[in-house]
C-alpha cells in the first residue's frame, strides 16, 4: 500500500539499455536486478518484473555536495528512471552507492519530497540520507554483504573465532597488539 517512492539505485546493465532503446515516455515491462546468481551462497532469483514508463534517461554523471567526499565527481554508468506510478526506481549500469543526494536529483528525482526512500546500500547513506529522514527502517537482504553470517560457509579460518561461533565469548584482553 506504499506510494510516492524512490527507489535506489539499482545496478542492471541490461534493464537501463533495454530502457535507453525503449526511450523517455516509452510504457514497457522490464525485468529489473537478481541478475548475478551466488551459488556459493545459495542464491539464484529472477529479476523483479516491473511496468511503468521511462522517465529519465542520463549519462549518470554528478558531482557530491556532501557531507563526505565533497566535491568529488561520480559516474553510475548510464542511468534511467522507471516510473510504476507508485515508485520511481532509478537503475544504472554499474554498481554505485547513495553517496549523495545528486544522486538521485542528477536524474531528477527529489529524495526529499518523496514519502519512501528506499536505498541500496549498507552504510555510506547515513551522512547525506539521515538527516532527511523521519525513520530509518534497515533490512537485511540475502547477498555477499549480508551482516547474515550464517549465509558464509567459512572453511578455512583459525577456530575459535567471534563472531562466527555463538559458543565463543570476546574478550578485549585477550587481544594482542
Amino acid at each position: 500500500g506504499l506510494d510516492d517512492i524512490i527507489v535506489g539505485p539499482i545496478c542492471d546493465p541490461e534493464a537501463v539499455a533495454a530502457m535507453m532503446a525503449a526511450g523517455v515516455g516509452a510504457r514497457i515491462e522490464i525485468g529489473i536486478g537478481n541478475r548475478v546468481a551466488m551459488p556459493r551462497i545459495g542464491i539464484s532469483k529472477d529479476p523483479l518484473r516491473l511496468e511503468g514508463v521511462v522517465r529519465v534517461l542520463g549519462d549518470g554523471e554528478y558531482t557530491i555536495s556532501g557531507p563526505t567526499y565533497t566535491g568529488m565527481r561520480c559516474f553510475m554508468g548510464r542511468a534511467a528512471v522507471l516510473d510504476t506510478g507508485r515508485a520511481r526506481v532509478l537503475v544504472t549500469e554499474l554498481p554505485h552507492e547513495p553517496w549523495d543526494l545528486a544522486v538521485f536529483t542528477s536524474v531528477g528525482l527529489d529524495p526529499c519530497a518523496c514519502r519512501y526512500l528506499i536505498l541500496k546500500s549498507r552504510m555510506y547513506c547515513r551522512p547525506v540520507f539521515e538527516p532527511i529522514a523521519r525513520a530509518v527502517v534497515e533490512c537485511a537482504s540475502r547477498g555477499v554483504t549480508s551482516s547474515d553470517y550464517e549465509l558464509f560457509r567459512f572453511e578455512k579460518l583459525a577456530r575459535p573465532i567471534y563472531p562466527l561461533q555463538d559458543d565463543i565469548l570476546w574478550r578485549p584482553e585477550a587481544v594482542r597488539l
